[in-house]
């Protein structure tokens, strides 16, 4: 008798457990993040041909960004060559990356030296509160966001990378 009844006690158990768990359906785990670039440009137009007062005004712009996630191009005119070298390895000297500071010799340029910052930027909506009583339709929410808004360079996201 016992042995009849295992095989029908576990098709109704393995019934309500498949019926219990398929009440709601799961939207796809993850959030929708806005990347966006945002850039910056700083024309310095020094007296004469100093670079000291410069390098303390470029190191004080360079400061109010993240230095991990900017990319920082000096432009410069031909003439200003020299000076536009001094400043970058005052930044250097200010522990920036090399890698993320370039020079730009602009024969086009209305002042002899222009900063400008790039950075991108992300955006996330926010994720709603989870309460145990009830199916949470955007499981994973809180996590992705925090993935896509702790990215370093969050242009590699829309290339497809990491």
């Amino acid at each position: 008798m016992i042995r009849t009844l295992s095989p029908l006690l576990a098709a109704l158990l393995g019934t309500a457990l498949i019926v219990g768990c398929a009440d709601h359906a799961m939207d796809s785990p993850g959030s929708e993040a806005l990347v966006y670039a945002e850039q910056h440009r700083f024309d310095l137009r020094p007296k004469g041909q100093d670079v000291s007062t410069m390098k303390a005004k470029v190191s004080e712009l360079v400061a109010q960004f993240d230095a991990d996630a900017s990319r920082l191009a000096l432009h410069h005119a031909p003439s200003w060559g020299p000076q536009a070298k001094q400043l970058r390895q005052a930044l250097l000297t200010d522990g920036l990356n090399p890698a993320r500071i370039t020079l730009i010799e602009d024969s086009q340029l209305d002042t002899p030296i222009s900063l400008r910052v790039s950075l991108w930027k992300t955006l996330v909506g926010e994720c709603s509160a989870h309460r145990l009583d009830q199916p949470y339709a955007r499981l994973g929410c809180a996590v992705d966001a925090n993935r896509v808004t702790h990215t370093r360079h969050p242009d590699s996201l829309a290339k497809g990378g990491q």
